[in-house]
């Protein structure tokens, strides 16, 4: 459980923070500079060279109307990967939520053996919606389920070998952990 409150506390907003913002500004900024030099080359190549008696004019507007849409298509896509970024920001949130209320907690109550401890994370993971919305988005499981196999798990000796299988069977990730002695 140490790996992953590790891993969900690593500060990756700050890491691909930056990566995320200047990727749509690079991309923009790149297609902005290939259609001032594309129209500077056509312009020249349109004084030197008549083409097939069409005037190069004609084909420097209709090039240029179809670089502006191709332009204008990535910036709707860069609004798109902005929304991402809005996803991925909620992920690392949910994380670092799922990390100090969870993980951290269950941890101590199982180093202290504290069973009431792990009764109020059940309770809270079912009271509490942020709480469970956390446990969805950062991919940990449904949270009446987690609740579930934490309640599983607090009265194991008076219920059902197969009930504590179906719980083993249910329990996402570390949590299965829970049951290895079972």
């Amino acid at each position: 459980m140490e790996e992953v409150i590790i891993r969900s506390e690593s500060s990756l907003v700050k890491k691909y923070e930056d990566k995320l913002r200047r990727r749509n500004s690079y991309l923009l900024i790149f297609l902005g500079l290939m259609i001032v030099i594309q129209a500077i080359v056509i312009l020249i190549l349109r004084w030197k060279y008549p083409i097939l008696g069409v005037k190069m004019s004609r084909i420097l507007i209709v090039f240029l109307i179809l670089v502006f849409g191709l332009l204008l298509i990535g910036v709707l896509f860069g609004q798109e990967k902005e929304v991402d970024e809005g996803d991925l920001k909620e992920k690392m949130n949910a994380y670092r939520i799922v990390a100090k209320k969870f993980y951290r907690r269950l941890r101590e109550a199982l180093e202290n053996e504290d069973m009431e401890s792990i009764k109020g994370i059940a309770d809270e993971i079912l009271e509490d919606p942020i709480f469970g919305k956390a446990l969805q988005v950062a991919n940990i499981g449904d949270p009446k389920v987690v609740a579930y196999i934490l309640y599983v798990y607090l009265n194991r000796e008076s219920l059902s070998r197969e009930e504590i299988e179906e719980a083993k069977r249910l329990a996402p990730g570390p949590l299965a952990k829970l049951f290895e002695g079972e």
